[in-house]
């Protein structure tokens, strides 16, 4: 910086403690997730969580489909999907879901909005199109009925670990590179 005339720094000026509060407070999906696994009495196989955490995407989802975690890590689909329910139980609500509709799915169950949940797992392309008229003829509700389960869904969070992207590491692309 000093011989370059053409670099400059921009340097916060923040003392020890602001750092150390930063640094402390800030953990991962991944870490926060280990923590929860604590407090889990089921009992489960340390090394599967381990592969679903590690799998999961900035999101929170997970990255493979059922059929690759179970050949990655040689077990049955019974105990794919117990370790999958076990991590589904952690919060965030809505972690290690495939995708944002599955992740709805998981918050509206765990609220107890069954209905909705059915509503959105079995007629996803006809809710995404909020066409009433259509809903109303297949599914046979009422328009206050269609609204009590759209502000259902709507009460979910698509993304709901979008709060711990955060936290990642910030790539910083240069202006010059010489």
């Amino acid at each position: 910086l000093e011989a370059n005339p053409f670099l400059e720094a921009d340097i916060p000026n923040y003392d020890d403690e602001q750092i150390i509060n930063q640094y402390s407070t800030e953990t991962s999906l991944t870490d926060d997730l280990r923590q929860q696994l604590l407090t889990v009495t089921t009992p489960y196989t340390n090394e599967i969580i381990e592969y679903l955490l590690l799998s999961l995407n900035p999101q929170g989802f997970l990255s493979y489909d059922k059929d690759t975690y179970i050949q990655d890590l040689a077990i049955s689909e019974d105990a794919f999907l117990y370790h999958l329910q076990i991590l589904q139980s952690l919060e965030p609500t809505g972690v290690g879901a495939y995708d944002t509709i599955d992740s709805i799915c998981i918050q509206l169950d765990k609220k107890g909005y069954y209905q909705a949940r059915q509503l959105m797992k079995d007629y996803r392309s006809l809710i995404l199109s909020m066409n009433y008229t259509n809903i109303k003829r297949t599914l046979h509700l009422s328009t206050s009925e269609i609204d009590l389960l759209y502000a259902q869904i709507r009460s979910c969070t698509p993304y709901p670990c979008s709060h711990y992207a955060s936290f990642e590491n910030v790539v910083h692309i240069p202006d010059l590179i010489i």
